[in-house]
């Protein structure tokens, strides 16, 4: 991504969650959903959920973020890695996308589903 791009792309992240708490700088689980929900809603996505040490409220100063996000028809290719990168930006924090269940062991499918909290959809 091109260095205009990338900084308009930030721009549009920060007109949409800069009024979030914990913008930049998430902290707790409410923290990352509504910044999560605000990032999300500029993409292709029709669900999404939080899951892991976040969604458990387990974190650590250290914790990443993990979302399972669905997308629309209408997505492009790089998405679920523009979407990564925006979460990152907008929280401070590393994050993990996965777009698909398919392929996980059955113990982390079912950990996603006991643990996930629904962000949208």
């Amino acid at each position: 991504m091109s260095e205009k791009v990338d900084s308009v792309f930030k721009k549009s992240i920060d007109d949409a969650a800069r009024d979030v708490p914990g913008y930049r700088s998430v902290l707790t689980r409410r923290e990352a959903i509504d910044v999560a929900r605000r990032v999300l809603a500029l993409f292709p996505v029709t669900a999404a959920a939080l899951f892991g040490s976040f969604a458990r409220n387990e974190q650590s100063d250290d914790s990443d973020l993990d979302f399972l996000v669905s997308f629309s028809p209408s997505a492009r290719v790089g998405d679920v890695e523009d979407v990564r990168r925006a979460l990152e930006y907008a929280t401070g924090r590393g994050v993990d996308v996965i777009s698909t269940l398919d392929g996980q062991t059955r113990q982390f499918r079912d950990s996603v589903v006991r643990d996930g909290v629904k962000i949208l959809g």
